[in-house]
């Protein structure tokens, strides 16, 4: 390319970087004028509203403008505002009101806590978010509890305290498997998953990770899947980085290419989501990915892509992070002016956040780039300092305190299931002793009617008895009245008898007297003829 095609091309891309600069003021410009307006706005609400609940609502609706905007000394004052009305709350002598304003202060402090996170002030969250759960446990908010254990655990994670960080995450999943709640179980796992893997356990990392990105796949949860996969891809990474030492190429290309694939799909569902820190991390690791497959150029590209969004964020983590990856990339690239510049950013942002894992893997780059250079001195004290901060990351009491916070979780667990079951068969016991007892009342009920029963078929026939023997009395006086009648009957037939027989007595000898009638009138009839 001759040199005036190679001055226009500089001109056009003069010209194209000046229009997306130009754009990207304005884009700011009015996004900010957008975001001043709301602050307006609710604070033009907050002077018209009485209720105090309505008050912290509000305030705590301006910090979060304020810390979208990245002004994080005004979203701090609002939340302090916010504060303060809690306390009033809290100060009145009604219980629910006091409990309503308790709630209200715990979540305050916890937004408190999130804004310190943002500035990655990590003592003043960690601060904030034990204040906030202390209150929760108070007034039993179950809900804010496992969420409180959950924002300290990430706290002590990014501190490289990896134990308490555990302790706390292992707490936080108990309390969402109690409350049943299935997104905050993945977020756990995940988490558990995280400080598994920083503490170059691969294989538990992975078992934490795959069981939160399926729980999320059921769920239709883009984010939990995004983060699943985000996740898994470290892992790959962190076996690959474990082939390479042992000098097995064939598997570390094969996990390199699964994390870069993890990582792809984990971008395309951020980009989807439009959520810029998640695009950010997606991009990190797919930078490092390219950097390990030796497409330094590549990775160059895509790694100031994601500083670019991560300084627009004001997230100095993740920022620390990418200025160590860009430092690596320049010692393979041989631009160690620039390789140590971007490491020694990114050891001093590191030591500021109080990062352990990010101070370690400074040092580690350090070491790489004093050797690329001829230092071995200077290589050597870095490498010392490496090894400092990576056992203390990972020694042995460390690992003793992870081990405990696993085996009080499982202990937690099983003494949980072992009561349930306990209560099981309790409930158990009882239903038959109260299936016992009714059978026992049946059979008392049912004797009890048996005896009623007979006592009313004994009364029954005593009546009877009583019946009969004045119906038998009555009967032999009848009968003794019938005997007398029908003797008085014969001794009047054997009379009329008598009677009768006296009348036809008379009645032959009356009729043997007398001539006959006919005789009479033969005679009678005769003489006349004569």
């Amino acid at each position: 390319m001759c040199k005036n095609e190679n001055h226009i091309i500089r001109i056009l891309n003069c010209r194209q970087g000046f229009l997306v600069l130009l754009f990207a003021m304005q884009f700011f410009i009015f996004n900010s004028f957008g975001q001043q307006k709301k602050i307006d706005s609710l604070e033009n609400q907050l002077k018209l509203s009485t209720a105090d609940t309505l008050k912290i609502n509000i305030l705590n609706a301006i910090s979060r403008q304020h810390l979208a905007k990245s002004e994080f000394e005004m979203a701090i004052k609002s939340t302090a505002r916010a504060a303060a009305v809690a306390d009033k709350i809290i100060l009145s002598r009604d219980e629910t009101m006091v409990r309503l304003g308790k709630k209200f202060k715990a979540n305050v402090l916890n937004n408190a806590g999130v804004i310190y996170w943002y500035q990655s002030n990590y003592p003043k969250a960690l601060e904030n978010y034990l204040k906030s759960l202390k209150i929760r446990e108070e007034i039993g908010d179950k809900k804010g509890i496992a969420a409180g254990h959950n924002n300290i655990g990430i706290i002590f994670n990014l501190q490289g305290d990896y134990p308490k960080a555990l302790e706390h995450y292992y707490k936080s999943l108990k309390a969402e498997e109690d409350l049943k709640n299935k997104k905050g179980i993945a977020e756990s796992f995940n988490n558990i998953g995280i400080t598994y893997y920083y503490q170059g356990n691969y294989t538990k990392a992975l078992e934490q990770h795959t069981l939160a990105l399926k729980m999320s796949e059921e769920m239709g949860d883009k984010l939990g899947i995004s983060s699943g996969l985000t996740n898994i891809a470290n892992v790959y990474d962190g076996e690959g980085d474990s082939a390479k030492a042992a000098g097995n190429r064939t598997m570390m290309n094969d996990k390199y290419s699964k994390a870069l694939a993890c990582f792809l799909k984990a971008l395309k569902i951020e980009e989807d989501r439009g959520d810029k820190q998640g695009i950010a991390v997606a991009l990190q690791g797919i930078a490092i990915m390219y950097g390990k497959k030796e497409e330094y150029a590549k990775a160059m590209e895509i790694n100031l892509k994601a500083l670019k969004i991560e300084e627009e964020l004001a997230e100095k983590s993740l920022i620390a992070n990418s200025f160590i990856n860009i430092g690596v990339i320049n010692i393979h690239l041989r631009k160690f002016e620039d390789a140590k510049r971007y490491i020694s950013n990114g050891l001093s942002l590191s030591k500021e956040i109080g990062s352990n894992d990010a101070i370690k893997d400074s040092y580690g780059a350090l070491s790489a780039l004093d050797s690329a250079t001829g230092k071995w001195h200077a290589a050597y004290e870095h490498h010392k300092l490496y090894i400092i901060y990576r056992d203390s990351l990972l020694n042995e009491e460390n690992t003793e305190k992870t081990v405990r916070s696993q085996m009080n979780y499982e202990f937690d667990k099983k003494e949980q299931a072992d009561k349930l079951e306990q209560e099981k068969k309790d409930a158990i016991v009882t239903e038959e002793k109260q299936q016992q007892r009714i059978l026992i009342w049946s059979v008392i009920g049912g004797l009890f009617l048996v005896l009623f029963f007979a006592g009313f078929m004994w009364k029954r026939w005593r009546i009877t008895q009583r019946q009969k023997i004045v119906i038998e009395k009555q009967k032999a006086i009848v009968d003794e009245a019938y005997y007398k009648l029908d003797e008085q009957k014969k001794v009047i037939e054997e009379k009329q008898k008598d009677i009768l027989d006296s009348i036809h007595y008379a009645k032959r000898i009356q009729t043997s007297l007398l001539t006959s009638e006919k005789y009479i009138s033969r005679n009678l009839n005769r003489l006349i003829k004569a």
